[in-house]
Formats: C-alpha cells, sequence, structure tokens
C-alpha cells in the first residue's frame, strides 16, 4: 500500500509539472498553494517570498495563501479545513505537529494523526491531485521546548503519515540546527517563533529544492547547482 501511495504521488508531481508546459500563446493557469498550521504559518512571513520565488522558476502566476492561525493544534485544522480546501489549492504545506505537541493542547498522537489524516482527506475530495507536503518546522527553546517534551514522538507520527498516504515530508530543523546554537538564538529569540528573516532563509530555499527534486518545478535552485 505504502509502494502504490509513492507511486501515486509520483504520478501527481508529473501532472501538476506538465501542467504548468504551456504551448506558446496558451493562456497561463494560476498555481494555487495554501500554506496551512500554526503560528509559524500564520505569522512565518514567508509565503510572499516563496510565491516570489516558485513565479521566478515558473514564469507564471503563482497564489500562495495563509490559511494558519496563531496557536492553532490539528483538532483545530481539522475543523476548518473544508473552507480551506473549497479553495482547491494545488499543493498544501501543512504543519501542526509543534503545537499538537504542547502539554495544555492535551492532544495525544493518535488523535494528532486522525486529525492530520482527516485534514489530508478532506484537501483530497475537493482536489485529488492535489500535492501534499506535511512539514517539520523549526526546533523550539527554553520554556517553550519544556511544554513539548514529547514533541519528537509527533513529528515522526507525521512523517509516517505522510509515507503511508503517498504525501511528501519535509523537515526544517536540520537546516535550522546547522546554524549553530548563537545564530539560532539571534533567529528564534523567544525560543519558538523565528524572525520573518530568518524563516524565509529556511523554508523557502528547503520548499523550493523539494519542488524541483520532486519534479514539480521546472527550474534548478543553488542548492541543486
Amino acid at each position: 500500500m505504502v509502494a502504490v501511495c509513492r507511486a501515486l504521488g509520483r504520478g501527481l508531481a508529473l501532472s501538476l509539472a506538465l501542467s504548468f508546459a504551456h504551448p506558446a500563446g496558451a493562456e497561463e493557469r494560476t498555481l494555487r498553494i495554501s500554506t496551512f498550521g500554526t503560528s509559524l504559518t500564520a505569522n512565518g512571513g514567508w509565503q510572499a517570498p516563496l510565491a516570489a520565488a516558485i513565479g521566478a522558476c515558473t514564469h507564471a502566476p503563482v497564489d500562495v495563501t495563509n490559511d494558519g492561525l496563531a496557536g492553532a493544534a490539528s483538532d483545530w485544522g481539522a475543523g476548518a479545513v473544508d473552507a480551506v480546501a473549497a479553495t482547491r489549492p494545488d499543493i498544501v504545506f501543512l504543519e501542526f505537529a509543534v503545537n499538537d505537541a504542547a502539554l495544555n493542547k492535551w492532544i495525544g498522537v493518535d488523535e494528532s494523526v486522525a486529525n492530520m489524516r482527516a485534514i489530508v482527506a478532506a484537501f483530497r475530495r475537493q482536489n485529488p491531485g492535489i500535492l501534499v507536503y506535511v512539514m517539520a518546522m523549526n526546533p523550539v527553546s527554553g520554556r517553550r521546548s519544556w511544554a513539548r517534551p514529547f514533541r519528537d514522538r509527533y513529528e515522526d507520527a507525521h512523517r509516517r503519515l505522510a509515507e503511508e498516504l503517498g504525501a511528501r515530508h519535509i523537515d526544517h530543523r536540520p537546516a535550522w540546527n546547522a546554524m549553530g546554537a548563537d545564530a539560532l538564538y539571534l533567529a528564534i529569540v523567544d525560543g519558538a517563533h523565528p524572525t520573518p528573516g530568518s524563516a524565509t532563509s529556511i523554508v523557502v530555499p528547503n520548499i523550493m529544492k523539494r519542488l524541483v527534486d520532486d519534479g514539480v518545478l521546472p527550474c534548478r535552485t543553488d542548492r541543486n547547482s
């Protein structure tokens, strides 16, 4: 089943890529992207730079919507997803694990996975060809980390679910950690929320690389050179 889902995912990526290979004089279709998650999405500040980067690659219209909510967890996402899915995005980037893992949310790993499964299903009901990327965002530190002692379990569970469903997974944490402790502190002063510039410098290149590597975008990135 996992192999079938992966093959389906590759086929969807190819279909989406081919949809932007317009013949001369053909009307350009807008690529619609939803970003759906916590404050790391809602207040991340990386959507406009992502749209600019994709537009520079495709030379076609791109619409990246910010559908996140500060403080949200996957239970909110499961309730709010239908309105977002009704816009029929071509690609969605999802992240809820960091808040699901917060002790005050009272969301267990199994419930978190069930909510994420429902979110993915809702997007696919509206657009069976949608590409779904589940993301693990930046590391947290200090009291923000103490409130999330089992975060890795949630991130691992979301990664496994993505694999099971034929979705994709992007883990931004290694790129953040590669900055080193001093730079990381300056980038995420409150221990959880990166500055918009810092978030853009990590999230956008990572997403662009995956979209290119997955055959969704036709351009090359610096990391691929």
